[in-house]
């Protein structure tokens, strides 16, 4: 049996690892690893964390300084001894049937990636699953600028945890797995996926909704402060530079990264009262949108472009 080796970053989620951790334990596929990596949690995260290894041999536990999440993926995957790999983080869950339905789906040996629905949940009750499609398989070129432009796009969106990868591939291409760049806490997920979809040859999309993303008010992903905005700013032209290198660039994605990258400094000047300047964007003013080019403006005129 084919084992499946699943990365979950840990930091602050003690209320929530029971469900996490719960969720993967009862699935009925169990040929599996799992690799926690604490990332120095203040709450008691750690100590569930340990307990759960100390129960089950197929977990094993890490505990790092603070450092990020990146860093904490790069550190489990010199761990990954499983035949596919998959991300999950520690405040969301699985769905029964996940693995088994994956793993069939690996039986054609062709497939590298499989992507799978995510039903995301408010913490008003509200939620919705996307994307919306049947299984079938996309191209790259198409996968790529979707995951480039659409955080919720219809080929699953830019979310480090709703795809599984088969390791061989990534090996065969890259002589290892790859590593995130520590260097981005935005979009890290992103730039990852894209560097490794432009090397393998087979992307299929399951019709079967495996993930459950519960949306946290204040959560790091919410948080909306000028160093987030500042890493989201480079992400974005680094996604510009990936679109070149990895040969999906179109005009499309040329007028997806202007506008959000005036609109991220326009936000830095105006609401964070930080100037940061970039002689060197790849901002396209013909490719603004009407607001935006009022905001283009105004940044020339303060010489932040």
């Amino acid at each position: 049996m084919e084992k499946i080796s699943i990365i979950i970053p840990v930091y602050n989620s003690a209320k929530y690892l029971n469900r996490c951790l719960g969720s993967i334990l009862n699935q009925e596929y169990q040929n599996y690893e799992v690799i926690l990596v604490d990332d120095g949690s203040s709450d008691n995260s750690s100590q569930i964390c340990n307990l759960y290894s100390k129960k089950n041999k197929r977990i094993r536990f890490y505990r790092l300084k603070h450092c990020g999440v990146s860093k904490c993926r790069n550190f489990a995957l010199s761990h990954v001894t499983g035949d596919f790999l998959l991300f999950v983080d520690s405040d969301d869950e699985l769905t029964p049937g996940l693995f088994k339905n994956i793993i069939d789906v690996f039986k054609d040996k062709t497939i590298d990636m499989c992507v799978f629905k995510i039903r995301k949940v408010f913490e008003d009750g509200k939620e919705y699953t996307f994307p919306i499609y049947k299984n079938t398989f996309v191209d790259y070129k198409a996968y790529a600028r979707s995951l480039t432009m659409n955080d919720d796009g219809p080929y699953g969106g830019g979310y480090i945890a709703n795809k599984m990868i088969r390791v061989s591939s990534l090996k065969k291409s890259f002589n290892d797995i790859p590593r995130f760049d520590e260097d981005f806490f935005v979009y890290e997920d992103k730039l990852w996926y894209l560097k490794i979809a432009s090397k393998i040859n087979r992307i299929y999309l399951m019709d079967f909704t495996g993930y459950i993303y519960y949306v946290h008010t204040g959560s790091l992903s919410s948080r909306n402060d000028s160093e987030r905005c500042i890493n989201h700013y480079q992400s974005i032209k680094e996604l510009y530079q990936y679109a070149i290198k990895y040969n999906f660039f179109n005009r499309d994605i040329e007028i997806y990264c202007s506008n959000i990258e005036i609109s991220l400094l326009f936000t830095l000047y105006y609401r964070k009262k930080v100037i940061y300047k970039d002689k060197n964007s790849n901002i396209k003013y013909k490719f603004l949108s009407k607001k935006n080019k009022i905001k283009y403006l105004i940044c020339l005129f303060k010489r932040i472009i």
